[in-house]
């Protein structure tokens, strides 16, 4: 194999585990933020999610003609 080659695969691979890397962290800071949201104040976390087909307040559910 050409040294070349054999860099840009490294660079590649280093690269990908980068990104996988970033994705592991963000996901668990978020599950982290969830945990303490919910620790601090255990009845208001839900309550801002509302079902999917519910409009936002103060919001007309009508269809456009």
């Amino acid at each position: 194999m050409d040294p070349a080659t054999i860099m840009v695969f490294v660079l590649s691979l280093g690269g990908l585990a980068l990104l996988v890397w970033f994705e592991i962290n963000s996901r668990r800071n978020e599950v982290r933020r969830k945990q303490g949201a919910s620790a601090l104040q255990p009845g208001v976390a839900h309550a801002g999610k509302q079902e999917p087909g519910q409009a936002e307040p103060g919001v007309d559910n009508t269809k456009a003609a």
